[in-house]
């Protein structure tokens, strides 16, 4: 996904190996923020943030 989409509420499938074919369902939980020049967002099912590019729009 890119930084512009990522809205909290949105409906997303997170991907926990980038290019894998295993998915989850989740919500995003907080606005994307940059850590290390990295594009990052918490979703509802980790207490961790992840990448946004490990994310699609459901």
């Amino acid at each position: 996904m890119e930084k512009e989409q990522i809205e909290i509420g949105k409906k997303v499938w997170y991907y926990p190996i980038l290019g894998g074919s295993e998915r989850k369902e989740a919500v995003i939980t907080s606005g994307p923020y940059e850590i290390s020049g990295t594009v990052c967002c918490k979703i509802d099912i980790l207490s961790s943030v992840v990448d946004i590019e490990n994310l699609k729009e459901r």
